[in-house]
């Protein structure tokens, strides 16, 4: 029997995340026995006996809401999402006066197998949908038997019609190269919009949709349904050439973030400030200590600041 155990060992015994052993090691839930040779030994190394029983204690007391996001593969929000429309089960207990959300590795693992099993991704907004798919473009104009529409899914392949019909078509339409490639807008934040959909192929929106994802990229828009027959947008700082017509349109559905219009050119803008800070570790354990396990140290702020409980 192997008497020590390396971090990869561990995350693949525990089928965690590798920032979650580290955070057991930070925690004092887990102990190296080289903390003074760890360089030279490569990294660190735990004795076998001690990983086993931590894991038999995380099994016993179930998984955390952080835990089981890692299992599962998404955000603790997003976790904690699917817990309020009841894809996932969880039981309530506290530890001191913390309330905590306990949840069994088998209900997440099953979740995780639901989630890889959808053909399109899940967000807090609504569900994403995939722009482009074996030769299809989401939003591209097609035509068949003399009838005009628009793709408006690419996996199944589902058209449009200008008259308003909705149907997989049995012929397929001729392929199309993947979306060009655009650089990444690496700045913060950006901008959100929703838009009834529209009944027919036809419509103007359509057109804009498929050219702002060819002028910006998939990789800065994505296109949501939000299951209430709207499309929201969340678009990263970014622009492209547009009309006057076009800045209306999309003024007209904005919620959060700016639109300008100048020379032919359409910008789209975040309206959140980012902002760098530093806290020492009390002030940051007193924050963690008082905000809910589901939310995050901004979402916390934000939530004081506007005074909802």
């Amino acid at each position: 029997m192997q008497h020590f155990m390396t971090v990869q060992q561990v995350q693949e015994a525990a089928k965690k995340s590798r920032a979650t052993i580290y955070r057991w090691i930070a925690e004092d839930k887990l102990h190296p026995i080289n903390e003074e040779t760890r360089s030279i030994d490569g990294g660190y190394l735990f004795d076998t006996r001690e990983v086993e029983d931590l894991l038999k204690r995380v099994e016993l007391r179930g998984l955390t809401l952080r835990e089981a996001a890692d299992v599962i593969g998404v955000t603790p929000q997003y976790v904690s999402k699917l817990r309020q429309n009841g894809t996932i089960q969880a039981h309530d207990t506290y530890i001191g006066k913390q309330h905590r959300l306990v949840f069994s590795r088998a209900e997440c693992e099953r979740v995780r197998q639901l989630l890889g099993n959808q053909e399109t991704s899940a967000s807090d907004i609504g569900t994403k949908l995939k722009p482009y798919h074996q030769g299809h473009r989401l939003f591209a104009p097609v035509s068949l038997n003399g009838k005009t529409g628009r793709i408006i899914q690419v996996r199944p392949v589902r058209v449009l019609w200008e008259h308003g019909q909705s149907t997989l078509p049995s012929k397929d339409f001729e392929s199309q190269d993947n979306w060009p490639e655009r650089p990444y807008s690496r700045r913060k934040g950006h901008a959100v919009f929703q838009f009834p959909m529209p009944r027919s192929g036809n419509h103007v929106l359509y057109d804009l949709l498929y050219r702002m994802m060819h002028d910006i990229g998939p990789s800065n828009m994505q296109v949501l349904d939000d299951h209430q027959g709207n499309y929201k947008m969340r678009i990263r700082s970014s622009s492209f050439t547009g009309t006057e017509a076009d800045f209306s349109l999309l003024l007209s559905g904005l919620i959060e973030g700016d639109v300008e219009w100048k020379q032919e050119r359409i910008a789209i803008h975040s309206d959140a400030i980012p902002v760098t800070t530093y806290f020492s570790k009390q002030e940051l354990d007193a924050l963690h200590s008082l905000k809910r396990e589901d939310e995050d140290i901004h979402s916390y702020i934000k939530r004081i600041l506007i005074g909802n409980d």
